[in-house]
């Protein structure tokens, strides 16, 4: 009820407003029904109006409000929002025991507003109410907020949520699934790798022996001590040096007990590499008819 008590003057209203917790009004970040009775010409219409503001003092969408011959009536108002359709609207009438779904045109209002993007999450709603030079009472006798979502909508997110969990656990058991692949892979390429070398030094080893027996048994030319090998190429003197082969440096010797010439070939260093390769060489020469 608005009483302007029998003044021919009024002002200014009232409104039911959305706000930050606390009233820290920033940028855009409030919105109101008001029921204006007085005529700001700067930026209101032209008489009392009901109106829709968001972040801002005028109105977004209004309507006439029948306001000088309604003074001291009791009305009866509801502010809806639907978060779905987005639509704020208004209703307000002076019958006693009003329906709300049968209370004319001109008694409402709406405007479509995504209120996610102008409030913040968390809100304080209330009335808000001034007066100007010109005197005028507000009286709330009672007022409900009342907040539900629709079962259809529940549904729909309930679904949205199942979905979006079971791709979750999809993406999840393909990702360990791939990260499994991947490491049985390197497992696989290490154990054949080390298969590898393995076999590489057994074979190594197999022809080291298969000389070593072949020298026992008189198959090659006499063995040479490193210290008689020494002796015989001066200490694998630069000067002595006959050249170079795959695995090691080709020296000119003397064995002095012997009398004779010799080449002697000392290979690069000690490596599985280098040995393999000189372990061949002897193999292909002892082969060799001269």
């Amino acid at each position: 009820m608005v009483d302007t008590h029998n003044s021919s003057k009024f002002s200014d209203g009232f409104a039911f407003f959305l706000a930050p917790v606390g009233y820290p009004i920033t940028l855009n970040s409030a919105g109101a029904v008001e029921f204006d009775s007085y005529t700001n010409i700067e930026w209101d219409p032209n008489g009392p109006h009901v109106g829709i503001n968001v972040n801002k003092i005028s109105s977004i969408v209004n309507t006439s409000w029948v306001f000088s011959s309604n003074r001291r009536k009791v009305a009866n108002a509801w502010i809806t929002y639907n978060a779905t359709t987005n639509y704020l609207s208004v209703f307000w009438t002076y019958k006693e025991n009003p329906n709300p779904a049968f209370i004319d045109s001109s008694f409402s209002l709406s405007h479509r507003v995504d209120l996610r993007e102008v409030l913040p999450e968390w809100v304080t709603i209330g009335f808000s109410a001034a007066t100007g030079t010109a005197p005028e009472r507000h009286v709330i006798s009672s007022w409900e907020f009342k907040a539900h979502l629709d079962s259809g909508e529940i549904r729909n997110k309930q679904k949205d949520t199942k979905i979006k969990k079971k791709y979750l656990i999809g993406g999840i058991a393909a990702l360990t699934l791939l990260i499994l692949m991947i490491g049985v892979a390197l497992c696989r390429l290490v154990v054949k790798k080390r298969t590898v070398r393995i076999r590489g030094h057994e074979n190594y080893s197999k022809d080291v022996t298969s000389i070593n027996k072949d020298l026992e048994r008189r198959a090659f030319p006499k063995r040479f001590s490193y210290k008689e090998l020494v002796a015989a190429t001066n200490g694998f003197a630069n000067t002595g040096r006959l050249g170079q082969g795959g695995s090691g440096h080709v020296y000119k010797g003397i064995l002095q007990d012997l009398g004779c010439v010799i080449a002697v070939k000392k290979i690069f260093a000690k490596s599985d590499y280098y040995e393999k390769i000189f372990i061949n060489e002897v193999k292909i020469i002892s082969r060799l008819i001269h």
